[in-house]
C-alpha cells in the first residue's frame, strides 16, 4: 500500500518528533502525564472507571512507562533510515511482480524484506546499544526507584562516580558495559547479518 506524499510527511514528522524534543521537556511532560496524584493519565482512567493508578510510584509500573518512554523517543532515525530504504527499492521490481501475479504478502517476505535487511541490521543493533545506556528518563523522573526498579546501569554508574565518589569503580563499570555493549553488537551483527552483502 502506497500513502500519498502528504501523509507520508505526515507520519514521518509524527514519529519523528520525539527524538527532536528535547528529553528534558520529553521527560516533564511524561512526569506531568503520569503524575501519581491528579496527572493527566489518572484523569483519564477516573472518566473509564477505573481506580487511580501509581504510574512513577509503582515499582510495577515505573520500569514499564520508562521502557515505552525511550523506544518513543528513540525510534526516530530509524524510521527515518527505514524510509530512505524502501525509497531505494526500484518501483520496475513490484510492477514486475504485481505482472506475475504475486499477491502483496509475498511482494512484502519476497521483496521488501530482503532488501531492507541491511537497514534492519543497523537499527537493530543501533537500538541493543540505545537500551544498554538509558539514563536521561531515571535521573530526570524516578531517581532510580521505586525500590530500585528503574535503576538502570548508567544510572548506577553515575551515582557510583558523582554521589559516592567511586571514581575508579565508576570507571571500571564503564569499560565493563562498553565491552558487553561490543561483544552483544557483534554477535547480533553475525546472526543477522546472514546472506545479507
Amino acid at each position: 500500500i502506497r500513502f500519498k506524499s502528504k501523509t507520508q510527511a505526515f507520519f514521518k514528522a509524527a514519529f519523528y518528533l520525539p527524538t527532536v524534543l528535547s528529553l528534558v521537556v520529553f521527560s516533564a511532560i511524561m512526569r506531568w502525564i503520569f503524575e501519581p496524584g491528579s496527572g493527566f493519565a489518572n484523569v483519564v482512567v477516573t472518566k473509564l472507571g477505573f481506580e487511580p493508578q501509581l504510574w512513577f510510584a509503582s515499582p510495577h509500573q515505573a520500569f514499564w512507562i520508562l521502557a515505552v518512554m525511550t523506544w518513543i523517543s528513540g525510534h526516530g532515525l530509524g524510521v527515518l533510515l527505514y524510509c530512505a530504504a524502501l525509497s531505494g527499492i526500484p518501483q520496475s521490481i513490484y510492477e514486475a511482480a504485481e505482472l506475475d501475479g504475486i499477491t502483496s504478502f509475498r511482494r512484502f517476505t519476497k521483496i521488501t524484506w530482503p532488501l531492507v535487511r541491511p537497514t534492519t541490521i543497523y537499527v537493530t543493533i543501533l537500538g541493543l546499544i540505545g537500551s544498554f545506556q538509558v539514563f536521561d528518563a531515571a535521573f530526570l523522573i524516578t531517581r532510580g526507584g521505586p525500590l530500585n526498579t528503574t535503576y538502570f546501569v548508567n544510572y548506577n554508574i553515575y551515582n557510583t562516580f558523582y554521589n559516592q565518589g567511586l571514581f575508579g569503580v565508576a570507571s571500571a563499570m564503564s569499560v565493563i558495559l562498553m565491552i558487553i555493549i561490543l561483544t552483544v553488537s557483534i554477535l547480533n551483527y553475525k546472526i543477522l547479518s546472514t546472506n545479507v552483502e
